[in-house]
């Protein structure tokens, strides 16, 4: 769970799993996306994404296990 206060600004990165953010309330933006109360966010490995808080913010953060290339070729198949 992760708490901004108004006018904060926070960098949510993930280096090797995805993560969803889920706003439970509050506004502000993602990037140049609007956030609101149930918004979500997807972040892909590799990805960083800047968010700026209007209001408070409070969200939560799920992170998913990382997925191998091993496991999604084998999934595929």
């Amino acid at each position: 769970m992760v708490r901004l206060r108004a006018g904060a600004s926070w960098t949510l990165a993930s280096n090797d799993a995805r993560q969803l953010l889920f706003v439970l309330s509050g506004t502000g933006t993602a990037e140049t996306a609007r956030l609101t109360a149930h918004s979500a966010i997807r972040v892909d490995p590799g990805e960083r994404i800047a968010i700026r808080s209007e209001d408070a913010i409070e969200a939560l953060i799920f992170g998913l296990p990382p997925i191998s290339k091993a496991s999604a070729s084998a999934a595929a198949a």
